[in-house]
């Protein structure tokens, strides 16, 4: 009963946000908490922009699905679970809010802390029924890296300009660079950018479906924010920041599709296909701090807001795949496309849903995921025609990229659809799924209309922001071109595909000799994607191991076993000898730990003497 009850306060509490949201985008506000309360360094302050305002509004409405669709997820949880799972839960949403919020570095980092740690307690929320500690392991690993680089770049911001507010800091200037390069890389791990991806699909697979929604719909958004809070509107004094943009969001962009495709767990397509989405806005935030320093200010507005769009609506449509997985792992029991099949007669809700969100995240018309690319495709093309010879041949680079990618991440998400929807079913499990309750159903509708009102009205919102974020103006695609283009397509497919002739013939199937045809004589998760793997091998490592078995193997096989395998380079070449080197290292530092008293007194007179020696050198 309480769960319900701690629903329906999430519920209300997300509806609130969200005007609170709305009416600070015309009315920012600024509150201060007075003496005692205080951070020591600086005042318990809570203040908002335009921007917090815009992210709050993505937090606070994929709060408000979460609230519906979660208590159903939830069913058969015990009472232990439900308790770390909504505490988690409501401290995870509460920081984030806090941290858009923050009005000072302080505050900011407190909240950002918080945020980690709750989030990495739900992701270990099932390590009685899942092997999470791997996961959870990892990805406290790198929230550790993460919080560390954030808060040095905080020091040194500070000690640069004697504040801690971040209406202070100038981090553009050329003596701030390395204050802003702490900041950048700290948020890239946390964002989970190319080549500080590795704990995206561990946190994602390991993580509750409603929970993993929000990780990558919301909190991947949250460093984001605070680039775009820190770098963005202002130019920059060098080249370094925006060339790290462009040159790991093209690679994420790129790497993110090249790995989603070869996976067979459906939470791990989407996670790597967030991997994809995030170097897609960090290329859009870094053609802006391009643009900002070529002196085109209308295109500048173009990218940054081709950026924050994009943004909003990945939150929406990626949070709307993890809750369609999360339904089907509670009704199939699994999310591995090699025990699933044949749901779409089962579960046709939900293979609904699951399509608007697939039509986003491959960027077709008239979803919200096609207009903001778009804007992106027309960045570029401009930036084509610019002087700069660089810069032009850098664009090219960059629209071939996004083709490849949006090419793999059309073949990803056909291989998700066809496999895990229809064809047989695959396992007496899924043979038994049934729909999923209607308040996840419910849950998962709302980020569907999200997805096709976004979608409808791309333009005129893109013309609100523009004007709300005080940018220069520029000529988005039109309404109506959008309009003409999304139903010509619409109609295509549907002549294509989805028109079936009236009168229809069926004919027995060629059964090779080898009896009636079974589950294992349809397409397989590894079958389909072999083909394009096998032109990225180089980089996947991929290999297929065939063993063929009986007495006349050549013309009467027994047995057929294949297996495909891929190897991600950066995990097993530099992150596991990284971590083996750290431990060796910590086993020798392990020493100094003696147990003896003295032995630590001594410690401290030679720390004390050492900084005497600095000071009287200073």
């Amino acid at each position: 009963m309480w769960c319900f009850l701690t629903s329906g306060m999430l519920f209300i509490a997300s509806i609130l946000g969200i005007i609170l949201s709305i009416s600070s985008i015309a009315a920012p506000f600024h509150y201060s908490l007075q003496f005692p309360i205080y951070l020591g360094l600086a005042p318990v302050e809570f203040e908002s922009d335009t921007t917090s305002s815009i992210f709050s509004i993505l937090l606070f409405g994929l709060s408000l699905a979460f609230s519906i669709f979660s208590p159903s997820y939830l069913a058969n949880k015990n009472a232990n679970e439900l308790r770390l799972f909504w505490s988690g839960s409501l401290l995870f949403i509460a920081s984030m809010a806090g941290v858009l919020f923050s009005g000072n570095a302080i505050l900011f980092l407190i909240c950002w802390e918080i945020m980690s740690l709750s989030s990495a307690a739900l992701v270990a929320s099932e390590l009685l029924t899942k092997n999470t500690a791997k996961a959870s392991l990892i990805y406290l690993s790198a929230t550790r890296v993460a919080t560390t680089l954030l808060a040095l770049g905080f020091l040194c911001a500070n000690n640069l300009f004697h504040s801690w507010n971040f209406s202070d800091w100038h981090l553009m200037r050329q003596e701030a660079l390395i204050p802003a390069l702490l900041i950048t890389f700290g948020c890239f791990i946390k964002a989970g950018l190319w080549p500080f991806h590795l704990w995206v699909p561990y946190a994602y697979f390991a993580a509750p479906a409603p929970v993993a929604g929000l990780m990558s719909g919301v909190m991947k958004k949250i460093p984001i924010f605070l680039l775009v809070h820190l770098l963005c509107f202002r130019e920059m004094a060098d080249f370094w920041i925006p060339s790290f943009f462009l040159a790991l969001g093209a690679i994420s962009t790129l790497w993110g599709m090249i790995f989603a495709l070869v996976q067979t767990d459906l939470k791990k397509i989407l996670a790597y296909s967030s991997v994809e989405n995030v170097g897609l806005i960090m290329l859009a935030l870094g053609a802006h701090l391009v643009s900002l320093q070529l002196h085109v200010a209308n295109l500048a507005s173009l990218f940054l807001v081709a950026a924050i769009f994009h943004l909003f609506n990945h939150g929406v449509f990626k949070s709307l795949l993890f809750f369609a997985s999360g339904s089907i792992y509670q009704n199939a029991h699994s999310t591995n496309l090699n025990n699933l099949g044949g749901l779409a007669k089962r579960m046709p809700g939900t293979f609904l849903l699951f399509l608007f969100g697939t039509m986003a995240l491959c960027s077709l018309p008239p979803s919200n995921g096609f207009y903001s690319k778009w804007l992106i495709y027309e960045g570029l093309l401009q930036l084509v025609n610019s002087s700069n010879i660089a810069v032009a041949v850098c664009s090219v680079l960059l629209i071939c990229v996004l083709i490849i990618a949006g090419a793999l991440s059309l073949a990803t998400m056909a291989k998700v659809v066809s496999v895990t929807f229809l064809g047989r079913t695959r396992t007496k499990l899924a043979q038994n799924a049934t729909e999923c309750s209607e308040f996840m159903i419910v849950g998962q509708g709302i980020l569907a209309c999200f997805c096709v009102l976004l979608g409808l009205f791309s333009a005129p919102i893109c013309l609100y922001l523009v004007q709300i974020l005080k940018l220069a103006s520029f000529t988005p695609p039109s309404l109506f071109q959008f309009t003409i283009f999304s139903v010509f397509c619409i109609g295509i497919v549907y002549v294509s595909f989805l028109k079936q002739p009236k009168k229809s013939s069926i004919y027995s199937t060629w059964e090779c000799g080898f009896g009636n045809l079974t589950r294992r004589m349809q397409v397989n998760p590894e079958s389909f994607s072999q083909p394009i793997a096998a032109l990225f091998s180089p980089l996947l490592r991929y290999r297929i191991k065939a063993e063929v078995s009986g007495k006349d193997r050549r013309h009467f096989p027994e047995k057929v076993v294949a297996e495909s395998t891929t190897q991600s380079v950066l995990e097993s070449k530099i992150y596991t000898p990284l971590v083996q080197a750290v431990a060796v290292l910590g086993k020798h530092i392990n020493r100094l730990q003696a147990g003896s008293i003295h032995i630590y007194l001594f410690y401290l007179l030679i720390t004390l003497l050492l900084l005497v020696v600095l000071e009287l050198v200073r």
